[in-house]
């Protein structure tokens, strides 16, 4: 039996279907959420929970994407915001990044960062940016789909306070939407869909210093917390036996809200023997916790390098990571020096993206930027 007359009543109001779900669907609806449930294999952690720790290895710069390691790096690229007043600055830089990656299940991702940072006065930097990131085509292996459309906003200071320390924060506010897809055990592996409406704000405090002439430390912590608004859909008819009846596709089984807590912390370290060359390495620990899903963690290692081999106007990159559950990303990048204050910085990554990749495959990225001093 198939009930067309979702939107009938009973005297007190309640959907004919609606009072059958309440009856006979709780531990549907329980299992639903199976994909927010604790897991000992990391790939098999809640998307949500993996895509935080997966777009944490983002940067806005494509230098930064080329090298990897930036803790300590000096200057405003770096993942530390202390690195915006590393040196003294006298002029402002806007700095255009494309960012694009693309999965081997066909998937992509695109994101474009825009940065804006003004020296109040010679020892003193605000920095503004924003970010979009949308996935406009991200089909899994299974045929589903998998969507991210985020807007970030950023506000930094940095400060040096000493010629040899910089210190320096920012805080993040992300407005974004997430559309999983999966087949769930629980309704005979059918497919469903899960719809998440993120709301968070997070803190990021840096210092910078340098212990010698030639190397440099860099240490960093993150705070945050955000808000979700969950509803979970249906996207085929689910026959429900007793009492034999169809629900019909596109209905609202449930909603929820949960609540997300992020915390990371980082150290880095530079060698800079010369004006041409830089070896940095960082370590870094990530962790995301959900009121509903559970907790996930990671731990990276970076190593990067930088030189400059001949002209003045060819930078050359390099990176590698390894995080915890022996996953690897390789880069490399270049940066052209055209006409005084005007950068050009390309990087490619291999496997850009690994705690995501069951849902968007093994990601190769290619970010591009370009920085006009003024």
């Amino acid at each position: 039996l198939v009930f067309h007359s979702w939107g009938s009543t009973h005297e007190d109001g309640e959907g004919h279907m609606t009072s059958i779900l309440r009856r006979t669907l709780p531990a549907l609806l329980a299992a639903s959420v199976a994909p927010l449930s604790w897991a000992a294999d990391f790939s098999s952690e809640p998307y949500l929970l993996r895509l935080f720790l997966g777009l944490d290895r983002a940067s806005n710069y494509a230098d930064t994407a080329g090298r990897q390691a930036s803790i300590a790096y000096p200057g405003g690229s770096s993942a530390n915001p202390a690195g915006d007043a590393a040196r003294p600055r006298q002029r402002a830089e806007v700095t255009l990044t494309g960012i694009g990656a693309a999965g081997d299940n066909g998937s992509t991702l695109l994101a474009f960062p825009a940065t804006l940072a003004v020296p109040t006065d010679e020892n003193t930097v605000l920095s503004f940016a924003y970010a979009y990131t949308d996935t406009p085509d991200a089909d899994t292996r299974q045929g589903l789909e998998n969507h991210v459309r985020s807007n970030e906003f950023f506000l930094g200071l940095a400060r040096r306070v000493t010629p040899a320390t910089s210190v320096g924060g920012q805080v993040r506010v992300v407005d974004s939407t997430i559309d999983e897809e999966s087949r769930e055990a629980a309704i005979g592996f059918l497919p469903a869909r899960l719809e998440v409406d993120v709301r968070s704000v997070d803190l990021t405090l840096g210092v910078q210093t340098d212990l010698t002439d030639t190397v440099r430390l860099g240490a960093m912590a993150n705070v945050g917390r955000g808000t979700t608004n969950d509803t979970i859909q249906n996207l085929a008819p689910i026959p429900v036996f007793p009492p034999f009846v169809v629900i019909p596709s596109g209905i609202e089984l449930d909603r929820f809200d949960d609540t997300i807590h992020t915390w990371s912390a980082g150290v880095g370290a530079a060698y800079l023997p010369s004006p041409a060359l830089g070896v940095f390495a960082d370590a870094t620990y990530d962790r995301v916790h959900s009121r509903v899903g559970g907790h996930a963690d990671i731990g990276r290692f970076a190593l990067g390098v930088e030189s400059r081999p001949g002209p003045a106007w060819l930078a050359l990159r390099a990176g590698w990571t390894l995080d915890t559950e022996s996953e690897s990303t390789v880069s490399a990048g270049l940066g052209l020096y055209p006409v005084k204050g005007v950068r050009v910085d390309l990087a490619v990554q291999r496997n850009a993206a690994p705690e995501i990749h069951r849902e968007f495959g093994r990601m190769d990225l290619l970010t591009a930027s370009v920085a006009v001093d003024f």
